[in-house]
């Protein structure tokens, strides 16, 4: 009788998502045949052709096996026998380290200092993520740290430990080494010296107060 043909292929999984530095993605095509039968058609000795779209974003094997190098979206796409199918695969790049500037600095009761978050992603790269991450002080009381902005106030004389730290569904946790803020007292100013007479007799003392 007639052999079946090929008439549908199918990439698996639909939706991919890969990691800089991560595991690698085994990708699947799955085919159809004339007759209804399904075959795996994944390995390269079935005559499957992988390709990224973008090669420096997401690489892909002879086995269809992803593996992410930069952030970004790609096209995976497998051809045999003429059929050919894509699906878009994301690559996360997550932040591995935040470094905290400044790293040591002082302020007054009720001075403030605005902090910055310097990110070390996967791939190597760096960015700015103040605003991304989210801000604590090791001592409150002594000084606060505005969550969401970075900006800190002394509150009374003392040390705090300022951190910044990242999370998400596509983000392990990461903790900055702590920044040590140092408040010192309010400096004084001036003195006023008072006296309800400014004269004095020879020989006796006069009380100012300050």
């Amino acid at each position: 009788g007639k052999s079946a043909t090929l008439t549908l292929v199918a990439i698996s999984p639909l939706t991919p998502s890969a990691t800089v530095g991560g595991a690698t993605v085994p990708l699947a095509l799955n085919g159809t045949d004339s007759a209804g039968g399904s075959s795996v058609l994944t390995p390269a000795a079935s005559g499957t052709v992988w390709s990224s779209s973008d090669t420096t974003i997401a690489t892909v094997s002879a086995g269809g096996v992803v593996a992410g190098v930069k952030g970004g979206t790609v096209t995976i796409t497998a051809t045999n026998s003429g059929f050919s199918k894509s699906v878009t695969l994301i690559v996360y790049n997550p932040v591995t380290a935040i470094a905290v500037t400044p790293a040591t600095t002082q302020v007054t009761v009720n001075g403030t200092q605005q902090y910055t978050a310097n990110a070390t992603y996967a791939d190597g790269t760096h960015g700015d993520i103040t605003t991304q991450v989210t801000w604590a002080s090791g001592a409150p009381t002594t000084a606060s740290i505005v969550a969401a902005t970075g900006v800190a106030t002394g509150l009374v004389a003392g040390n705090a430990n300022i951190t910044a730290s990242i999370t998400g569904s596509h983000q392990p946790s990461v903790n900055s080494n702590p920044a040590v803020l140092t408040v010192s007292p309010l400096a004084l100013t001036s003195i006023v010296i008072s006296a309800s007479s400014t004269s004095v007799v020879a020989g006796l003392t006069r009380q100012f107060t300050a």
